[in-house]
């Protein structure tokens, strides 16, 4: 079943683009352009700064697993089932309609993994809640709708 990973205010980034490659034939002097690649950007959440540790363990685990090639399991010591955990998940990002408090859109991220993670600005004279940052990279997404 699905599971609430956690709950943010603002998502940039839902998007894909083909890179666009031109082609030219003989002493035409127009190009043809043609699609390649699909490229999807980094998507960022964010919400006030959370106590929540399961991002910052999950972003760690992607560092060691850079940093030394394994996935050992003292990184994970506090989680319950390291034995389950995937590296690369599949994130469902909803929006809510307030009204019926049900998901009128929703995306998947597929293939995802926190890449960036950001506390936000600490700053002492200001009243302002601290903003953190989530950065997800991933293999593509897909769009639902009910």
């Amino acid at each position: 079943g699905e599971k609430l990973l956690a709950g943010f205010s603002k998502c940039t980034g839902l998007s894909s683009e083909y890179e666009v490659f031109k082609y030219r034939e003989g002493h035409e002097i127009k190009d043809k352009k043609f699609p390649g690649f699909m490229t999807f950007p980094n998507v960022v959440l964010e919400r006030g700064l959370s106590k929540d540790k399961y991002l910052r363990l999950w972003h760690q685990f992607a560092v060691d697993m850079a940093k030394t090639g394994n996935l050992g399991p003292d990184v994970f010591g506090d989680v319950d089932d390291i034995d389950n955990f995937e590296f690369r998940r599949d994130i469902k990002i909803e929006l809510y309609n307030k009204a019926s408090q049900s998901p009128v859109f929703w995306w998947i991220l597929h293939g995802a993994w926190p890449c960036k993670l950001d506390d936000g600005e600490l700053d002492a004279q200001s009243s302002n809640i601290m903003i953190e940052r989530c950065e997800f990279a991933y293999e593509y997404l897909t769009r639902h709708t009910k």
